[in-house]
């Protein structure tokens, strides 16, 4: 038992325990420091069925079918704690039993970081966007299968393609300035040595 709780209470992931009436029963460290709970204490305090993002999530309906049905839920939450701290988990609820008697086991990761690297990148990926939108210079880039992946409205205004779809259903090796001034051999040296 010793060893266990050791384990849990060293563990990164959060890990809770509840009755079903929604008393709490165990919380460790790194739960606290995912919410931002100063103490274990004030955590535990906090009963499963009023918990924020039980309610925001409408998890309550869910998670008593959980009970009932013995089934888990995997689900990506984003709140507020009840503790005032931003937080992003994936979180694993499942049902057990503990002494004969129902319980919930709720365990948490936080995805925080990882979420907003890729908030990041989405937004760099938008403004790159908009820059090849706006860009006067024919911009089009393919696989090295030849098949289009994006081509910017400057590119179409350039060789008078009435849509980008037009242009996008355009093979590269087959396009007629790639045969006509041989630069198949050209780009594929380029792409050898990329």
């Amino acid at each position: 038992l010793k060893f266990i709780n050791t384990i849990i209470n060293s563990s990164p992931i959060g890990i809770l325990t509840y009755k079903t009436s929604g008393e709490s029963v165990s919380v460790n460290p790194a739960a606290c420091k995912i919410v931002g709970a100063d103490t274990t204490e004030s955590f535990l305090a906090l009963n499963f069925w009023e918990l924020g993002s039980v309610k925001k999530f409408n998890l309550i309906d869910t998670v008593k079918e959980l009970i009932r049905t013995q089934k888990t839920l995997d689900i990506e939450i984003h709140n507020v704690s009840v503790f005032g701290k931003e937080f992003w988990i994936q979180a694993y609820i499942e049902p057990f039993l503990l002494n004969s008697e129902p319980h919930i086991l709720l365990m948490m990761t936080d995805v925080m970081e990882k979420k907003k690297a890729e908030e990041k990148n989405l937004q760099s990926l938008n403004l790159i966007n908009q820059i090849l939108q706006s860009s006067p210079i024919g911009i089009l880039t393919y696989k090295t299968s030849g098949e289009c992946i994006s081509v910017n409205p400057a590119a179409c205004k350039i060789v008078g393609a009435d849509t980008m779809e037009d242009f996008q259903a355009l093979n590269f090796w087959e396009l007629g300035t790639v045969k006509k001034f041989n630069l198949k051999d050209i780009a594929n040296k380029l792409i050898k040595h990329r």
